[in-house]
């Protein structure tokens, strides 16, 4: 009698256990669920206000951008001061430079032809006010740094070129050296403009035409460094 009291009460209360720890595991996933589903829609407002934040500066971002400079004594001057800024910020070293084709009075020498490849692969016209001049440029430093000079070259105010370009590596890893024609873009003054350039000061000394391969100050040519990859 006593066995069978046993197996009823076991028989009792087995159920209203597993209905117990049912409850309290639904009770837990559901409790779970809640917070998944605030976490998500915390997640979704986070992504919706990154997102309208990146619009936001999509529409705020203005690359202010001249295609050209104007022609003048310190045109040149500007334009090495910017390289050397570039090379500084990115911790590389300009090897060697090399004015090509001048329009500068300063430098001296023809300008290239209208038609002549610094115009462009594609063989666009330029405005009859302006003239590209051609600059041949060794640079020397660490892949990422080497592309971050070359990324600053594409985000500069001043509208310029890049052809023929060589990447190679250096004897030194994990130095690498890149070779590159350069091309930016001067216009004729205005008479105003004239008479503001004739007002100011050469920011540096201009550079004969005449010596091709005038190296920048301070640097030093290290092509016999580089090495085929």
């Amino acid at each position: 009698m006593k066995r069978v009291s046993t197996y009823n009460a076991v028989i009792f209360l087995a159920p209203l256990v597993a209905l117990g720890v049912g409850g309290l595991l639904y009770l837990g996933q559901k409790t779970r669920l809640a917070h998944l589903k605030q976490d998500y829609e915390n997640t979704q407002k986070e992504v919706a206000q990154v997102q309208a934040q990146l619009k936001q500066a999509d529409r705020d971002f203005v690359l202010k951008r001249h295609p050209s400079e104007v022609q003048s004594k310190v045109e040149q001057g500007k334009f090495l001061d910017m390289l050397r800024q570039y090379a500084s910020e990115t911790g590389t070293e300009i090897t060697r430079w090399a004015n090509i084709g001048s329009a500068n009075p300063a430098g001296g020498g023809s300008p290239p032809a209208a038609n002549s490849s610094a115009n462009g692969a594609s063989g666009s016209k330029l405005p009859p006010d302006t003239l590209p001049v051609s600059s041949t440029i060794d640079i020397r430093g660490e892949y990422s740094k080497v592309r971050n000079f070359l990324y600053k070259l594409h985000l500069s105010p001043r509208l310029l070129t890049i052809q023929q370009a060589r990447w190679t590596r250096g004897t030194k890893y994990p130095s690498t050296m890149a070779s590159f024609s350069l091309v930016r873009y001067v216009r004729t003054p205005t008479e105003v403009e004239k008479r503001a350039e004739a007002q100011a000061k050469p920011i540096t000394p201009p550079i004969d035409a005449k010596t091709e391969k005038t190296p920048l100050p301070t640097e030093h040519n290290h092509q016999n460094e580089e090495v085929k990859p």
